[in-house]
């Protein structure tokens, strides 16, 4: 015996006398929620998202070996991603992943150990899914908020509001969000959370809906008093408001809003000042607007902070999930910019 095969034989025995480590096919884990941070995206937008999930690892137990894989629907592997790191901060095992669909459907990710990995096995695992939306154009925009046939093309072509009231959905929004706040995820601005999804009408897609909620260092007054005003939630550049008082708790607003620059459409909002809430919700107009409809609800917490809740519900042409959510957020920077 030379002395590398010396070497070798002395390689083995080491390894042997070791006990499998956390990733072989002895390790014990379970994984009890596994998402990714965004459930949509579209066609050809390249996108960082992160895929996360909530693992339990035994006492004791050395920190399991973990890969991100991409399978198909029906569970072959598509690609290798990486390997899941843990957060402290987060409480959470990790991973980026680089995006740039370019067809639209579904995608599916599951948590492989490294002893189920090469070769691949195939199995039953959770998975995160999220799904590929092609992203309209411009003319496929202009065709949805169009009316599509008879004379009421060509007003709306020119600018004229195209009003058929009967034709929409006016409907307060639920008192409690589609999805509970305690699912909701982090946003990582302003250790705010939230969601975003879409609406489901019987069966089917109508409209999307999104949440927040943040802890703001504000009193809960000062908070209400700027949401109590609807010229602060609206972009004012493409937006004109015309608001009657007709109560300290009951506002009417028309809003004349111009999407695109030949484009007008006009509808009557009702809001409602409750004691830690304000209700608002589309009361007639432009059908083109089919469903409108939210709340802020602000509470009071200890040493002068308030926690801000704010739910929205829309459908309309050219308003995804992720307009809805950038909308609040935008909202909660204006609340935390003011004086």
């Amino acid at each position: 015996m030379n002395w590398r095969h010396l070497l070798i034989f002395c390689a083995l025995l080491v390894v042997r006398g070791f006990p499998a480590q956390a990733g072989s096919s002895g390790a014990s884990y379970e994984i009890l929620s596994f998402a990714a941070e965004e459930a949509q995206i579209h066609t050809r937008e390249f996108k960082k998202v992160e895929v996360s999930a909530e693992i339990t690892v035994p006492a004791g137990s050395a920190p399991p070996a973990l890969s991100l894989v991409q399978v198909s629907e029906g569970g072959e592997k598509l690609r290798f991603l990486g390997i899941l790191v843990f957060s402290a901060k987060k409480g959470r095992w990790i991973r980026k992943v680089e995006l740039l669909e370019r067809e639209p459907g579904k995608l599916y990710f599951e948590i492989v150990p490294d002893s189920e990995l090469e070769p691949f096995i195939r199995k039953q695992r959770p998975r995160a899914v999220i799904e590929v939306f092609k992203r309209p154009s411009l003319i496929e925009i202009i065709k949805g908020i169009l009316p599509k046939f008879g004379q009421g093309y060509f007003r709306g072509l020119w600018g004229f509001p195209w009003t058929r009231a009967l034709a929409s959905e006016v409907s307060p929004c639920p008192a409690e969000p589609a999805v509970p706040i305690s699912l909701w995820k982090a946003l990582n601005q302003n250790q705010a959370v939230g969601f975003a999804s879409p609406r489901i009408r019987a069966g089917k897609e109508a409209g999307s809906i999104a949440g927040v909620q943040v802890v703001i260092p504000k009193p809960a007054a000062s908070i209400l008093e700027l949401l109590w005003e609807p010229a602060n939630l609206k972009n004012l550049s493409k937006t004109s408001l015309k608001v009657e008082s007709v109560s300290a708790s009951i506002k009417k607003v028309k809003v004349e809003a111009k999407p695109i620059f030949f484009v007008t459409v006009i509808w009557d909002e009702e809001w409602e000042k409750r004691p830690d809430r304000i209700v608002y919700r589309k009361a007639s107009g432009d059908d083109r607007l089919r469903h409108f409809c939210g709340w802020m609800e602000v509470v009071p917490l200890d040493s002068g902070t308030s926690r801000v809740t704010l739910y929205e519900e829309v459908d309309a042409p050219g308003r995804d999930p992720g307009d809805v959510l950038s909308g609040h957020l935008g909202t909660v920077k204006r609340v935390l910019q003011s004086n």
